[in-house]
């Protein structure tokens, strides 16, 4: 059995004064049995930082969030700070639950 896993392609666009997001979620299928969280969100707060946060899910204990395979936090929480972002570039999210 495959579960769905949602992938958030994030870009990061800056211009003189201001900074831009491009996201699209991508599905891809999984085949092993991890949950993957759907309708993660992102929100451009400067050239180098971004906020992602997502629903709740039922029963997780806390979510980890990769970039492309790499941890980057475990959190009990449904958002997440990235900094140290660099402009023009694409980056690839992904957060799992933790049950």
């Amino acid at each position: 059995m495959s579960l769905l896993k949602t992938v958030l392609m994030l870009a990061i666009t800056c211009t003189v004064g201001a900074c831009a997001s491009n996201q699209t979620q991508l599905a891809n299928t999984d085949s092993n049995s991890a949950m993957y969280v759907a309708n993660v969100h992102s929100k451009i707060i400067s050239s180098s930082q971004a906020d992602l946060w997502w629903d709740p899910v039922p029963g997780a204990k806390s979510y980890e969030v990769f970039f492309k395979t790499m941890l980057l936090e475990e959190t009990s929480e449904c958002k997440v700070s990235l900094n140290y972002l660099m402009p023009e570039t694409d980056y690839e999210f992904l957060v799992k639950v933790v049950r």
